[in-house]
């Protein structure tokens, strides 16, 4: 689970800590941040996604070329992106996202300071540390720190042409020469993390982790399960490892048998979730129509209409149904034992539908669910210990606040949704008087008038 996240310089924060710890340094389990829009909310969304997405780097580089290199397309591939750019942009930022751009594409405007990311975990009991510091293209110290020998110590660190991998944890000395030799290579361009990830697709998982203590796995498997869900002007990005395939796609896809178990078995559990939070669902069920060696699936919700049943292409359903379906995967990753982090989860869902679905996970939550929202009718569900806030002083300085923190602190017998919207814990907007007429009597006036070249 995540302790803490500590960033520095990192989009439009300059120096802020998200702290999810308890009074012993466990993690809270769930943890709901508000703000008012432009807060920076979803930048602390962001800031995990990176940290996650860093570790494919180098992997997905290395797939990428063996890729054009099957296909002979180095030359092909090079005229295409000459006759359209906009290839070389996807490939580079949906499929690759190499760690120069996560670091241009994050790092505070105009600044020159290091961008620090630091997340602080929970992970068997035992606390750890996950610290990266970039310049303005690549990383230039990294550190992990977590259990050796009964205590919290430095597993690896990496900074200034050093390099320092614990010999309690990086057991075989011919190995380690071996993973020096790949940070003298690769890193820089990509996190020591992220050659580890690599080794492990390159050879025998079990030849490294014949050298590797397992406390370092520990902690890698938990940060590749981590599942993260940004959503910025631009597009939505979800980061999710997930066993069920089908589970990746509920909407539609490829099965390779008609009687496919894992599709029969998402089916039952749709027809469970959706015909109790929809009164108009009655039923749902994948339609199969045969393709070569497979059969394509698309789901169909069986709706009262007017009296009359129809079946509805979920293609066709309203954007908040879709929307719930998305994440619906990830709330069973977070009951089930993993950290889940989501971006704006009530965008597009009624607020009480919203918390008719996320109310029951208080009781049967197994792992961590930290989510950005506007929704307040949560508030008078959640403990306060479980509420954040980004709060913006007059120089636009910022922190998050924990409802606990307040003076005064907010008992039971208080209602958080009232005071939150009445301002006692800030972070809600406040807005001049707006007049749409003085708006239109600017874009009327003859008065204001822009020479040429002002514009």
């Amino acid at each position: 689970m995540i302790t803490y996240l500590h960033l520095e310089n990192f989009r439009s924060f300059s120096n802020i800590t998200l702290d999810l710890r308890r009074a012993h340094g466990e993690a809270k389990p769930l943890a709901f941040i508000y703000g008012e829009n432009g807060a920076g909310k979803s930048n602390l969304v962001w800031a995990i996604s990176m940290i996650r997405e860093s570790l494919s780097t180098l992997g997905l580089e290395n797939r990428m070329l063996r890729l054009f290199e099957e296909m002979n397309s180095e030359e092909a591939l090079k005229n295409k992106v000459e006759e359209s750019p906009d290839v070389r942009t996807w490939i580079f930022t949906e499929l690759i996202r190499p760690l120069d751009y996560l670091v241009r594409e994050h790092r505070r405007i105009k600044c020159d300071e290091p961008m620090i990311l630091e997340l602080g975990l929970y992970l068997n009991n035992h606390e750890g540390v996950y610290r990266m510091v970039f310049d303005k293209e690549q990383i230039v110290e990294e550190e992990l720190r977590y259990l050796i020998d009964k205590r919290v110590r430095t597993i690896f660190k990496i900074e200034n042409g050093s390099v320092y991998l614990s010999p309690s944890i990086f057991l075989d000395s011919e190995y380690k020469k071996e993973l020096e030799d790949l940070v003298e290579r690769y890193w820089g361009k990509h996190t020591f993390l992220a050659i580890i990830s690599n080794e492990l697709s390159r050879v025998k998982t079990r030849y490294v982790k014949e050298r590797v203590g397992d406390n370092f796995f520990t902690v890698l498997h938990w940060l590749e399960e981590l599942s993260v869900c940004c959503v910025d002007f631009q597009h939505t990005r979800k980061l999710k490892k997930i066993s069920n395939p089908i589970l990746l796609h509920l909407d539609e896809g490829l099965v390779s048998s008609e009687d496919d178990g894992d599709l029969l078995k998402v089916k039952e559990l749709l027809n469970e979730f959706l015909t109790q939070i929809y009164s108009d669902i009655k039923s749902v069920d994948y339609k199969l129509t045969p393709r070569e060696d497979a059969f394509k699936y698309e789901l169909f919700l069986t709706k009262q209409i007017d009296g009359e049943y129809l079946d509805i292409p979920i293609s066709k359903e309203s954007t908040g149904t879709r929307k719930l379906l998305s994440f619906l995967p990830l709330l069973f990753k977070a009951s089930m034992g993993d950290t889940v982090v989501i971006d704006e989860i009530d965008s597009g869902i009624h607020d009480l539908l919203m918390l008719k679905v996320l109310e029951p996970l208080k009781d049967s939550l197994k792992g961590q669910l930290i989510v950005t929202t506007h929704n307040t009718l949560l508030l008078k569900e959640m403990e306060p210990e479980e509420v954040y806030i980004i709060v913006i002083d007059a120089n636009g300085n910022k922190e998050i606040c924990c409802i606990t923190d307040y003076e005064g602190r907010t008992q039971k017998t208080h209602n958080m949704q009232t005071k939150y919207l009445r301002g006692d814990y800030e972070g809600v907007p406040y807005v001049g008087m707006i007049d749409y007429s003085d708006f239109w009597d600017i874009l009327q006036s003859d008065e204001i008038v822009h020479e040429k070249g002002d514009l």
